[in-house]
């Protein structure tokens, strides 16, 4: 369960969110996210009130509101948004190049009314034409990319400071930088445009919709092991990592078209021991998890065994986060010293994973330091954390 404030200032309220094993979003208390469902493609279907309609490629077309069409999307082959309908405005848009990023906006009768330029620095500039640019629109970002400020062509400032939280859910007012409720404001800089026709406030992030609010996608990623999960983005960190397209490999390398991340297979290894370690420590009996099936038997170990399991704890600290490892691994130590010892032999030889990774260069101390406790290790915690995140050391 999780606090996440809609406007400034404190949080009032608890809103509670359940997932499954496919780290699919599967209830909440919130009204606006109700029981989520999803077809065979594990693409969301509904959301709260809405119902979101995809084509055989898995792309987003239209979503409808209590049953009632409120935005339909063109695509083209490469699944380019190329015109948005709400209601019965149509609009089209047209691009100067590869990318995603609409050059210029056309209304029903295909007469440009937009064009919009990005220039040095990452400043947005909305031409709508008028006497000597008067209905201009200057776009102005921070050092994320997301539209702050914006401008008119004589250079006074339009509106309030614009704000967002870590994912990108806008605290106050929205810029007015494109045609109709679908407007650049959280990565702003790099054309994500938001979705905001009526209650939604959906980014159509390339491949996929991402919802600032849940800090999700709707659809699984497209490339394997590109992120943490299918659906999360940027491995939960919002801040250091970006994903424009729904399609960025977070986790690792990409290894070519179509193909998944070089060296997701560490990240993933990582993910579920991780997982493994937090749900033994607070009473998992399933039999899947590794640390409960390590239980069962007890082998005297290494510490070739040690390093592979440490780089795996150190991978999982440096891409997941400190805190619930930390405890996790810590409980786990507390309970039952020497099952620790087992659950980590078991563990070790199930991921198979090697330290050293650029990836895994930097670990948690509280979680290795339990890990060194747990297997009962005479030398220092520091000495522990070297072996973890250093082959050679040992």
């Amino acid at each position: 369960m999780g606090c996440r404030g809609r406007a400034a200032g404190p949080c009032s309220a608890t809103t509670s969110y359940y997932y499954n094993q496919a780290d699919r979003l599967t209830s909440s208390s919130d009204a606006a996210v109700g029981t989520p469902t999803y077809d065979s493609h594990g693409n969301t279907i509904t959301l709260g009130n809405q119902t979101l309609v995809y084509d055989g490629a898995d792309r987003h077309m239209e979503t409808k509101v209590n049953g009632t069409s409120l935005v339909r999307y063109d695509r083209d082959p490469t699944g380019r948004i190329t015109a948005r309908t709400e209601g019965t405005t149509v609009t089209h848009y047209g691009f100067a190049g590869p990318g995603d990023s609409a050059s210029f906006t056309m209304n029903a009768q295909i007469t440009v009314t937009e064009r919009t330029i990005a220039l040095a620095g990452g400043v947005l500039v909305t031409k709508r034409g008028g006497l000597l640019g008067a209905g201009d629109v200057w776009s102005y970002p921070n050092v994320h990319g997301d539209v702050m400020a914006t401008a008119d062509h004589q250079g006074a400032k339009q509106g309030t400071t614009l704000t967002y939280d870590p994912f990108g859910q806008a605290l106050g007012g929205l810029p007015d930088n494109s045609a109709g409720n679908f407007d650049y404001g959280w990565l702003g800089q790099h054309q994500r445009p938001l979705e905001h026709a009526g209650s939604l406030a959906t980014i159509e992030m390339g491949a996929r919709q991402y919802v600032p609010s849940l800090g999700r996608f709707l659809e699984v990623d497209p490339v394997e092991g590109g992120s943490c999960n299918d659906y999360d983005y940027a491995c939960g960190d919002p801040v250091n990592g970006l994903d424009l397209d729904g399609n960025w490999c977070v986790t690792g390398t990409r290894s070519g078209d179509g193909g998944g991340c070089r060296g997701s297979s560490v990240v993933n290894g990582a993910s579920r021991l991780a997982g493994d370690v937090y749900g033994y420590a607070y009473g998992s009996s399933d039999p899947d998890n590794v640390l409960v099936r390590g239980a069962q038997r007890f082998d005297p170990i290494g510490r070739p065994a040690l390093r592979k399991l440490s780089g795996s704890i150190c991978s999982a600290s440096k891409l997941l986060g400190v805190g619930d490892l930390g405890r996790g691994a810590i409980q786990y130590v507390n309970n039952d010293s020497r099952a620790g010892r087992t659950a980590g032999q078991a563990a070790a030889s199930y991921t198979g994973q090697k330290a050293g990774s650029t990836l895994l260069r930097r670990t948690s101390y509280k979680a290795l330091r339990a890990i060194g406790k747990a297997w009962g290790a005479a030398t220092a915690p520091a000495t522990v954390i070297d072996i973890a995140c250093n082959p050679t050391a040992g």
